[in-house]
């Protein structure tokens, strides 16, 4: 087992749980992950209806546990940890119908999947760059909405960072912040960036119709 593949089935559920499930009692560290979920719900709520949409990094279905109220053709989950794919199965047994989910236990940038949609939450922060062009190139067509962790000067940051260190332990191995223009290099004209306060140093890269408005 490799050391990227033991670290994520050891981490996802624990981290899952306590980012979201935990209710804070003065102030909500993971306000900032919650938006961030609300937000991309919002946008597919708005166009979600009879489309393929593929999530990558797609952990235990946070996101499809709200999303799955909507009508969409068919949903597509992809995720590195074994352990995170095992539990996203167990859920989905509750539903009546689940026919149009299919779940892929792999590397997100390993397989192509034919689809209208292709979002992902926090995905970008664990992978190379090579990984993150490959993606871009493979889902050009399709419409498209990407959170990472932007690089700039601020505390949460700076917290951030060292929180990460010292949670994580090992250096070669973290979140990494992203310049908001290499990515728009890699995904070209056609991609744009979303910000909000509430996301702290969060923000979205997508491609979506221009109806489409962002509801936190």
């Amino acid at each position: 087992m490799s050391f990227k593949k033991k670290f994520w089935d050891e981490k996802i559920l624990l981290w899952e749980k306590k980012r979201y499930d935990r209710i804070p009692k003065i102030f909500d560290t993971y306000s900032s992950l919650k938006c961030r979920l609300h937000l991309a719900y919002s946008v597919l709520s708005q166009i979600s209806d009879g489309k393929r949409l593929l999530e990558l990094g797609c952990g235990s279905g946070r996101l499809w546990e709200k999303i799955n109220s909507l009508n969409l053709k068919s949903y597509t989950g992809v995720d590195f940890s074994e352990t995170a794919i095992e539990a996203f199965q167990h859920k989905i047994q509750d539903f009546k119908s689940t026919d149009y989910i299919s779940l892929f236990c792999e590397d997100c940038t390993q397989n192509i999947h034919s689809v209208d949609i292709v979002v992902s939450l926090g995905l970008f922060d664990w992978i190379s760059v090579e990984q993150i062009e490959k993606i871009a190139n493979s889902y050009k067509d399709s419409w498209y909405l990407h959170s990472f962790s932007e690089k700039c000067l601020s505390l949460p940051q700076v917290a951030h960072y060292f929180y990460s260190f010292l949670n994580y332990r090992c250096r070669d191995y973290s979140p990494v912040y992203r310049s908001a223009n290499d990515l728009l290099s890699l995904f070209g004209p056609k991609a744009k960036i979303y910000r909000d306060p509430d996301l702290s140093f969060g923000a979205f890269i997508y491609r979506l119709p221009n109806n489409i408005r962002f509801k936190c």
